[in-house]
């Protein structure tokens, strides 16, 4: 049944009160004010009146506290239930306060002592019935974005993401339905096409042109349209249909940005499309990690003529194609962990995980999207850092090591607090060491951290990395020398050896990988 839309007009008000004269001066008050009354006698009348008119039609209900049979309360616990978005005033007189509190706990607005002045009465209903627009405002974009977001629900959970062991998502709109949308499409060659994408916004436009951008994409692709054709009319709708001439003109048009992958059947060249996205990353066996090199730009629909840039990368046999949306790198600034270990995380689609990684306090939409290459799962290892920080950050290593802390209890739940600590040890040491000595302290110098989790072997393995050409002494030797005279030189090397489950090193240590064997937990 249709809502009666009212902005234009004053209000039309509903006041009830079983006393004639109290009636009277209400309607004459309320029409002086240029509101349109209708009164009743008593809580069944008002409740008669009320379901006669369609709903939404009356903007305030006023009601008296005190009166025979059913009281102002019984009838403001109706009105909870029948229309919660109505607001109320109760008329109360002196010396009723605790009704006045109970009237208030059970859903009226505001309250009117006797006798009250036209000119408080009139303040009183014109803030409620702004109220009660306002209240109505937010429920139909509610319903229109839950609507918006049942179809972006469907879309995701369609068909064309039921590939077994593929392609792995992780969804998080910041409101009911978000502008972040995926589509995923087998082509008739036997390669697949993954598409991501982020409408600009985060309001019921950015929904809705998010839903149906996702569904018309997959309607093109269906009949058989190139990638190209179709990113092509991607920006064509945006610049000629959906633009705002105004936002245009402001600099703040409707846009779309994307990254859109076709993977090869086997090992061969990927070919990526990148408009304003994130640059997509290829995770090797090896646990390296390789930029594809076609992030940033700008988005779909600034340019009318604009078009995706297009490059080729080489892809694994086995490995990861990873993308993922502003949104996951902002509330990882947020929550002061790695991308890599919020986007583990988010994948790996736990119970807990919403929880563990505050989604229900993402400034942005987040979607994060990792497409297995052959055989790779998640069991055999993903990363969950990968970061490099300039020579003179040495000075900064307990910041740093906060975030490797947080990443590491956000990604490894049960990882105990005991090997965690043993853990932060090795990597303080090795990357000060990287940082002090491989770089020399200089900012122009780099070093590299990364962590890859084998939950199935449960390993967790960081490879750290820096330019200097490593130590001039046989490690196994000192270490021996080391331990029978205690000597105090090196003992980082020392405790990490003893740490680790297991440590290799090359380039005379200037390139470490460490194994750390997580037990079992309680």
């Amino acid at each position: 049944m249709r809502v009666v839309e009212t902005h234009t007009s004053p209000g039309n008000i509903l006041g009830v009160d079983d006393d004639g004269v109290a009636r009277l001066v209400l309607d004459q008050y309320l029409s002086r004010s240029g509101f349109r009354p209708e009164l009743a006698t008593s809580v069944m009348h008002a409740q008669q009146i009320i379901e006669m008119r369609p709903p939404g039609y009356f903007d305030c209900v006023i009601t008296d506290y005190q009166m025979p049979e059913k009281s102002g309360l019984d009838l403001l616990i109706w009105l909870r239930s029948k229309d919660p978005c109505l607001a109320s005033i109760v008329i109360a007189g002196a010396g009723e306060k605790d009704l006045v509190a109970a009237a208030l706990r059970n859903g009226a607005n505001n309250y009117l002592d006797k006798p009250y002045r036209r000119e408080d009465l009139e303040q009183a209903v014109n803030k409620a019935v702004e109220t009660t627009r306002h209240r109505r405002e937010l429920a139909r974009n509610e319903a229109d974005a839950a609507a918006v977001g049942h179809l972006q629900r469907h879309l995701l959970g369609g068909r064309n993401l039921a590939i077994p062991g593929k392609v792995h998502f992780s969804h998080h709109p910041k409101r009911t339905a978000g502008g972040d949308f995926l589509n995923v499409h087998p082509c008739p060659d036997g390669a697949l096409l993954v598409l991501a994408a982020d409408v600009s916004g985060h309001d019921l436009k950015a929904a809705f042109v998010s839903a149906y951008f996702q569904g018309i994409v997959r309607g093109m692709l269906e009949k058989s349209t190139p990638i190209d054709e179709v990113l092509s009319f991607f920006n064509h709708c945006l610049w000629s249909d959906w633009g705002d001439r105004s936002a245009v003109t402001l600099e703040m048009p409707t846009s779309l940005s994307l990254c859109a992958a076709v993977l090869p059947p086997g090992r061969g060249q990927a070919t990526l499309f990148s408009a304003g996205f994130p640059d997509a990353q290829v995770v090797l066996p090896s646990g390296e990690i390789r930029p594809c090199g076609v992030g940033g730009g700008h988005p779909m629909g600034w340019f009318a003529e604009a078009l995706p840039e297009r490059k080729t990368v080489d892809v694994p046999e086995s490995g990861w194609l990873v993308l993922w949306t502003d949104g996951l790198e902002d509330h990882a600034r947020q929550l002061a962990v790695s991308p890599w270990g919020l986007a583990y995380t988010l994948l790996r689609r736990d119970e807990s995980t919403a929880r563990r990684a505050s989604i229900g306090d993402a400034i942005d939409d987040i979607l994060v999207v990792a497409v297995a290459l052959g055989s790779a799962s998640f069991d055999e290892g993903f990363p969950i850092l990968a970061d490099q920080y300039a020579g003179d950050r040495w000075r900064e290593i307990d910041a740093i090591q906060n975030e490797w802390r947080n990443t590491l209890t956000l990604a490894i739940p049960a990882l105990s607090e005991e090997r965690l600590c043993e853990i932060l040890i090795c990597l303080r040491e090795g990357m000060l060491n990287a940082l002090k000595h491989g770089c020399k302290g200089r900012p122009e110098c780099t070093a590299s951290l990364r962590f890859q989790y084998q939950s199935k072997a449960r390993n967790l393995r960081a490879w750290i990395d820096d330019p200097g050409p490593g130590h001039g002494f046989d490690w196994a030797s000192h270490a021996y020398v080391a331990q029978r005279d205690l000597l105090p030189s090196h003992r980082g090397l020392s405790m990490m050896h003893h740490f680790a489950s297991r440590i290799e090193n090359h380039r005379h240590g200037a390139s470490l990988t460490l194994d750390f064997h997580l037990p079992e937990p309680p």
